[in-house]
């Protein structure tokens, strides 16, 4: 714990803004709440960084258990299988925006998967959201229809067929 001591004053300043101490506060080791404040935050950045550090692969880990148990609870809420072809592995599935505006929408929220899933938690799963298989969900990406070509080509018309 460092007091640094003005020249011109013998008394010690603050250590965030370099303001002389008042003689009942030469305790202190600043000359506000406000310096307080400061000090603390840069005083846990610097242990949170070096906890972090410490144990990078335990903490990867819990993260990735923390994701995985939030995505799992997505997707059970959603019915755990795609509601176009019935693909049921966890591994394959993926949110879908029903009215297909997941760009603008992910633009607006930021972020990860992982933000998005805790947003529809946190909004209470809207309707607005539907579960599909990743193939599924790049084909309906495609076209303004809400279920893929390949299970459902009677919503599309013979001129979008693809030639073999």
């Amino acid at each position: 714990m460092k007091i640094i001591k003005n020249r011109s004053s013998k008394y010690p300043t603050c250590e965030i803004c370099g303001t002389p101490l008042p003689k009942k506060r030469d305790y202190l080791k600043e000359c506000s709440t406000q310096c307080h404040v400061e000090r603390m935050r840069k005083y846990y950045t610097k242990w949170q960084k070096s906890y972090r550090m410490r144990d990078i692969e335990r903490n990867k880990r819990i993260q990735h258990k923390c994701y995985y148990k939030l995505r799992l609870e997505v997707i059970q809420h959603y019915g755990s299988k795609c509601v176009c072809c019935g693909e049921s592995h966890i591994d394959f599935l993926a949110i879908d925006h029903i009215h297909g505006d997941g760009t603008k929408h992910r633009n607006v929220i930021g972020g990860t998967s992982q933000t998005l899933y805790r947003w529809i938690k946190k909004h209470n799963f809207p309707n607005s959201f539907q579960l599909l298989c990743h193939n599924c969900n790049h084909c309906k990406g495609k076209t303004d229809k809400p279920f893929c070509q390949v299970h459902h080509p009677e919503l599309y018309s013979k001129s979008k067929e693809v030639v073999k």
